[in-house]
C-alpha cells in the first residue's frame, strides 16, 4: 500500500476492503485493522462483508474486537445476524451446524435389513461364477 501512495495512486474503497480479506486469512492479521482504519480515514464505509469477514476471524480467536466491530456494523446501520452473533458468542463455532437426532424415518431408513440366500447360497441378484 505504501508503494501506491508513493506513487500517487489513491487505493478505492474495493482494494482496501480486499486488502482486509487477504489479510485476515493470514497467520497474523493486524494488517487488516490498518486496512480497516485506513478506510475509515479516507471516508470510506467498509461493506457488511468485509465487517463480518472481520467479527468472523476475530471470533474464532477470541479477540475482544469483534464485539467493536459488531457495534461498528450496527452504528452503520448494518443488520447484525442472530448467527452472527452466535459465532461470536460460540467464539467461531456455528450453532446451526450443530447435528440434531435423526427422524425415526431416517433411523428406519438406516437400520440394516435382511438378506435372503438364494439355493446357490449367493445373496439375490450376485453374480454366480461356476469354474
Amino acid at each position: 500500500m505504501a508503494q501506491m501512495l508513493d506513487a500517487g495512486v489513491q487505493p478505492t474503497a474495493r482494494v482496501l476492503e480486499t486488502m482486509v480479506l487477504v489479510s485476515l486469512g493470514q497467520f497474523n492479521y493486524e494488517d487488516a485493522f490498518v486496512y480497516l482504519e485506513s478506510m475509515k480515514a479516507h471516508s470510506m464505509v467498509p461493506a457488511w462483508r468485509t465487517y463480518a469477514a472481520v467479527v468472523r476471524r476475530c471470533a474464532r480467536v477470541r479477540d475482544p474486537r469483534a464485539q467493536t466491530a459488531l457495534r461498528e456494523m450496527q452504528a452503520l446501520g448494518y443488520p447484525v445476524t442472530d448467527a452472527l452473533r452466535s459465532f461470536v458468542a460460540l467464539h467461531g463455532r456455528s450453532a446451526r451446524y450443530t447435528p440434531a437426532a435423526p427422524r425415526k424415518a431416517d433411523r428406519e431408513a438406516a437400520e440394516p435389513t435382511a438378506v435372503t440366500q438364494q439355493p446357490d447360497g449367493h445373496a439375490p441378484g450376485a453374480p454366480s461364477f461356476k469354474i
